[in-house]
């Protein structure tokens, strides 16, 4: 550090001393300019040199030039002291580093000798640097670190670090060992991910590709073990760096038991639906002519079918139609023994694999089965020597189709009017009962949703707390009639608690777990607990309803204290607040956060803290508030909010609200909602 040193020699002391004192202002100027202490002595241990960075450290007033080593010191320092400069007058030693404490900080200190031209002592030059801040960092990180490895190891979920040009393995935790049934961690590492999915490798590359581009992307995938066992897994990925070097992070969940009874749900409630809309059907069957229910329906297709071969003389036929009163599924009527699965798996192979367009609707007569349409192609056999067909489509989906088989003459164009009678009845009838389901349908959800919305509204308080230290304003308007935003209060003589929660997604289903969230905070309102526990208990209350399905649910619990002036608060997952200092005139974000609630059974949330002053703003909100968007498609974004706080703070907090949702609609020039939009501003008045 003393470049002004550098290669200098001294033939004695004194030459030394002057070349100091000759050069003191420049000389001082430049130690004192320096922030770290500098002491000199000679090589009779006297103070020659001590800059006011050293008197500072060691709280030293006054002169120490003149003053002797031994003099300032304990003896067992100062034997110390000896003992290293013995060491520098002897050559065994040329430098001296230790770390020491003084007065609660930690310095670096580096000693050094000053030998002259031909090698004798003349003295030592001592630096102390403050290293307290690098110090606390270095520790502070090593405490992240060792809190990342365990929780890496620790992991209930398998963890799979891997490198985003080669596709290999860089970092696994034990979990994944087990899970993917390995034995040792060096069998993984290294190993192209791409082994271990049983999936096609370009749905691999494309699942890695919206990893890239959403820098975080959750998806369902099949895994194979070492032993070849294929596991259904959910991985949530997101993009790291590791080492310098940019990964994957996969987070890997077992959802094989989970897929496995989600199937046998998934038939069950389709039986049960299909029993639903046998028994809803009676209220239908005497709004179509003639045609009441579906025994009906078939006896009125097999009459059809009947008809059809006697006027055509043929000797077979099938009719196919769309079962328009369970809503899925064919009625099949035919003359030919075991052709109803065989029809209808025709049928359901033309609509998975051709687009309406490809499907040729117009009516075939083909006496010679050679140059076919898909119907004509599908049916053909060695044992049809002649074929009429049509297929039936309506609001561009196949809906079924006709076809009779070999007539003892062949097939003229006066039989098409048969079939086009029939198709153009079908056709109306089946538009006739779809549009009375559909009205139907609709009005019962419309009348379940506006139940569901009054119910909804009595959630939220129906007014604010009142405080003289304190002003609140709130809006909510959700996207739909019904919503996924949630607020609410709860309040005693020294403080007031704010939860605000969102619903991954809208509608009806959010809706359902709205009315949870507000029943488990009414009730844990009653007792006093911390944020952490409050967000705790909801997430652990949440867990059971949520494991199973693809909702979540962020919240932001706070408990302001009108007596310490301060916000304890947690979050799960949610927008962070955003918070302007009065004091320090700017804005800074509560970004300490945890997992969303659903996600983990007991999970533990952190706590956090800040001190709130007179005049400081706080604004809770739903990420439907920066979602907004305008006619070009740009989202309002929280710079919208921190704009409209740095030159409005100065409003009481209704005034803010009215600000901001004028705003909004600017902003949005009518453009459709995207999504449910509530927030909660706090005005701190000490």
């Amino acid at each position: 550090m003393l470049t002004f040193l550098k290669d200098k020699t001294f033939e004695d002391l004194e030459e030394f001393k002057e070349y100091i004192f000759t050069k003191a202002e420049q000389f001082r100027l430049i130690l004192e300019s320096i922030k770290a202490g500098i002491v000199v002595i000679d090589e009779n241990e006297e103070y020659v040199y001590f800059n006011n960075e050293a008197k500072k450290q060691m709280r030293i007033d006054g002169f120490m030039e003149g003053k002797y080593l031994e003099s300032c010191h304990s003896s067992s320092k100062y034997q110390k002291a000896k003992k290293i400069i013995n060491s520098f007058k002897n050559g065994r030693r040329t430098s001296f580093t230790r770390e020491a404490n003084f007065f609660g900080k930690k310095y670096a200190i580096y000693v050094n000798p000053l030998i002259n031209g031909i090698g004798d002592y003349l003295g030592a030059v001592r630096l102390s640097v403050d290293i307290s801040k690098r110090k606390e960092f270095e520790e502070k990180l090593l405490n992240a670190k060792q809190k990342y490895e365990q929780l890496f190891e620790n992991s209930g979920e398998a963890i799979l670090v891997v490198n985003t040009d080669s596709k290999r393995i860089v970092d696994l935790n034990q979990r994944a060992i087990e899970l993917y049934k390995y034995n040792l961690k060096v069998e993984l590492l290294g190993k192209d991910v791409r082994e271990l999915v049983a999936r096609d490798l370009k749905e691999v590359d494309d699942d890695m590709g919206k990893v890239i581009d959403n820098k975080v992307y959750t998806f369902a995938s099949k895994h194979k073990c070492k032993t070849g066992d294929i596991l259904d897994v959910e991985l949530n990925a997101r993009l790291i760096d590791y080492d310098g070097e940019e990964c994957f992070l996969y987070n890997i969940r077992d959802i094989t038991e989970k897929v496995k009874i989600q199937r046998q749900k998934y038939k069950a409630q389709r039986l049960k639906h299909r029993n639903q809309l046998f028994k809803k059907i009676n209220n239908l069957y005497k709004q179509f002519t003639k045609i009441e229910d579906k025994v009906q329906f078939n006896k009125f297709l097999e009459r059809v079918l009947n008809e059809l071969i006697k006027f055509s003389h043929s000797k077979e036929g099938i009719i196919l139609v769309k079962d328009i009163f369970q809503g899925e599924g064919y009625l099949v009527k035919s003359t030919i023994n075991t052709a109803n699965q065989h029809i209808v798996s025709l049928f359901n192979d033309i609509k998975n694999n051709y687009t309406i367009d490809e499907i040729d609707t117009r009516i075939l007569i083909k006496n010679e089965i050679n140059e076919n349409n898909i119907l004509n192609e599908k049916l053909s056999t060695n044992s049809f020597r002649s074929l009429i067909s049509k297929l039936i489509t309506y609001d561009e989906e196949l809906v079924g189709g006709i076809a009779l088989l070999n007539k003892e003459k062949d097939y003229i164009d006066g039989d098409k009017e048969v079939i086009r009678t029939f198709v153009s009845y079908l056709k109306n009838g089946i538009e006739k009962i779809e549009n009375l389901q559909r009205q139907i349908k609709e009005e019962k959800i419309k009348k379940e949703i506006d139940i569901a919305a009054q119910i909804q509204a009595s959630f939220l308080p129906e007014k604010n707390p009142q405080r003289e230290e304190l002003e609140l304003a709130t809006y909510s308007k959700a996207a739909q009639e019904v919503g996924g935003d949630y607020f609410g209060f709860n309040e005693n003589e020294n403080q007031i608690g704010i939860l605000i929660s969102d619903v991954m997604g809208k509608g009806i289903p959010s809706a359902i777990m709205v009315a949870t969230i507000h029943s488990a905070f009414n009730i844990l309102s009653k007792f006093n607990q911390k944020p952490s526990e409050i967000l705790t208990n909801l997430n652990n209350n949440l867990y059971n309803d949520l494991k199973d399905s693809p909702i979540f649910v962020s919240a932001f619990y706070g408990a302001f204290n009108f007596e310490t002036k301060i916000l304890k608060y947690s979050n799960a997952g949610h927008n962070p607040p955003i918070v302007w200092s009065a004091k320090e005139r700017k804005i800074q974000l509560l970004r300490n956060t945890g997992i969303l609630c659903g996600i983990e059974p007991h999970y533990s949330y952190s706590c956090n803290k800040i001190k709130l002053n007179k005049g400081d703003i706080i604004i809770f909100y739903t990420d439907g508030l920066t979602d907004v968007r305008n006619c070009d498609k740009k989202r309002f974004k929280l710079d919208g909010i921190k704009n409209l706080l740095i030159k409005n703070n100065h409003l009481p907090a209704h005034r803010l609200k009215i600000k901001l949702v004028k705003k909004i609609k600017e902003f949005s020039l009518k453009q459709t909602q995207p999504d449910d939009i509530s927030f909660i501003i706090c005005k701190f008045k000490g």
